[in-house]
């Protein structure tokens, strides 16, 4: 029985691998000559830094500081050790591989995992294994997370231990699980940490909208040692994660410009617009038509993706109506849309104003106070809120999908239960009708959800000129930035 489930487990997960390959098409005829992202993307920044820990392991160099950015100062790197997740296991591939396919491949895996990772977790919810795989479908391929992967984001993406994290809090408020609270809580307390170890940034975008819905339900239910335990776990996985943070802290404070360096404006430009929940792809071969999908999603197709899918939607819709498990993640959706909203109301890719007289004003929002608050003053995206909406989507959507093929399953059994039981041709042929409507919803979702076609890739190799100026002694540094952009001049 094991050694099934272990097959099954790695079946899905090659599945996923496989939508990966499909989704990022043409990445794989290019897989070692070309980083998987945009041009504008920040492949080149994350590759080098793959680079370099692999380079320092070889050399003997440190990892945390890099003579050759910044020349001749160098640059204290230690922003690397509070994200090891951004660069593992890509610098281990390295070691075998050419650079572009190490990236490439780590990007792919991880990917893959959130999705095995969503798929574990509604398996367990709900015993029934088609609507867990298209859970983590959705969950992987969300235009939102295709958005970050077409920007390079290869840290952001790594959202794998949310599910085991969601898990192993819900395990400490239940009565049935007493002898196992510490072992859940210790588990708890380290995907916690896991969580924040591809971005930081994470914590406010994902993990903490998460944290706040799950202790809150069971605060509604009155359970307070529930409460207790669960904050004990999240306490605890603060602590722990003080090891990362402590360094990139206290180093930010000793630098001469204090911690300002973290403030970067743009909080309006990266805020989702009001019609993004219903914006699909420019690049779609079906929805490329529609006018108002250029003028919200043309400037930066990137950050702002929003868009949740038909499919997904009703899937959604359905498990919110069949199963009351779900209906909590509705209210984590609206409110983390709200805050996806931005500071101001944005339609059409404009700020909508009111005038009052004389006087005119923008429409504001509650990020507008919340984002000035410590530590949520450090971001500049708040469309990335879309990260917990796609939670929120896959987990309603796997509820929906459950429902209907549990339904299917007493359809099979009400059929026949005036009769004489089921034959194994009979059960096969409605095993077979149960499973086959998972394919066309596999691949209407994969249709519908593909953002990029094709997949944006730049190149990987160093130009030979470029190569070149290594050999040449008078050459003390190479000044190489893009200049007056938008996403780039940052």
């Amino acid at each position: 029985m094991r050694n099934r489930l272990f097959g099954i487990h790695f079946a899905v997960y090659g599945l996923y691998v496989l939508a990966v390959l499909l989704v990022t098409w043409p990445l794989l005829t290019v897989f070692s000559t070309h980083f998987l992202g945009h041009p504008f993307g920040d492949a080149y920044e994350y590759a080098r830094h793959i680079w370099w820990i692999k380079h320092a392991l070889q050399t003997g160099d440190s990892i945390f500081f890099q003579p050759l950015l910044a020349y001749p100062d160098g640059i204290n790197d230690v922003w690397l050790w509070g994200i090891p997740l951004q660069s593992f296991p890509a610098w281990l591939f390295a070691f075998v591989l050419p650079l572009p396919a190490a990236f490439n491949l780590s990007a792919m895996l991880t990917l893959a995992l959130n999705g095995w990772a969503l798929y574990w977790l509604l398996w367990r919810w709900t015993a029934n294994r088609p609507a867990a795989m298209l859970a983590g479908l959705i969950f992987m391929i969300y235009p939102h997370f295709q958005g970050q992967l077409g920007a390079a984001h290869s840290g952001l993406l790594v959202l794998w231990p949310v599910p085991f994290y969601i898990w192993n809090m819900l395990a400490l408020s239940q009565p049935d699980r007493a002898a196992n609270y510490r072992v859940h809580g210790v588990l708890a307390a380290l995907f916690f940490v896991l969580s924040l170890l591809g971005s930081q940034l994470l914590l406010i975008y994902l993990t903490l909208p998460v944290t706040a819905l799950l202790l809150l339900t069971v605060a509604w239910r009155r359970q307070r040692q529930a409460v207790l335990r669960m904050s004990l776990a999240f306490v605890g996985g603060g602590l722990i994660s003080l090891i990362f943070l402590g360094p990139i802290l206290v180093s930010s404070l000793n630098a001469a410009t204090g911690p300002s360096w973290f403030q970067e404006a743009g909080d309006v430009t990266f805020s989702a617009d009001a019609l993004g929940l219903m914006t699909p792809s420019f690049q779609h071969p079906i929805f490329s038509h529609l006018p108002y999908t250029h003028t919200i999603l043309g400037v930066d197709p990137f950050e702002r993706v929003a868009y949740v899918g038909l499919i997904a939607g009703l899937l959604a819709i359905i498990g919110l109506f069949k199963w009351q498990a779900a209906r909590p993640w509705l209210w984590l959706a609206v409110v983390a849309w709200i805050f996806s909203l931005g500071p101001l109301l944005q339609v059409l890719h404009q700020i909508v104003t009111l005038h009052l007289g004389d006087y005119t004003t923008g429409i504001t929002l509650p990020w507008l106070l919340l984002q000035a608050l410590p530590l949520l003053n450090i971001t500049r995206t708040p469309a990335r809120f879309n990260f917990t909406i796609g939670l929120a989507v896959a987990i309603m959507a796997g509820y929906g999908a459950a429902a209907i093929f549990n339904g299917l399953r007493h359809l099979r059994l009400g059929t026949f239960r005036s009769t004489a039981p089921l034959t194994i041709q009979q059960n096969n042929l409605w095993l077979w009708l149960e499973r086959g409507l998972i394919f066309p919803l596999v691949a209407l979702i994969l249709f519908e959800y593909q953002f990029f076609w094709p997949f944006p890739v730049i190149p990987g190799i160093v130009p030979e000129p470029i190569a070149a100026l290594s050999a040449d002694d008078s050459v003390r540094a190479v000044l190489d930035v893009p200049w007056e952009h938008l996403l780039t001049d940052k």
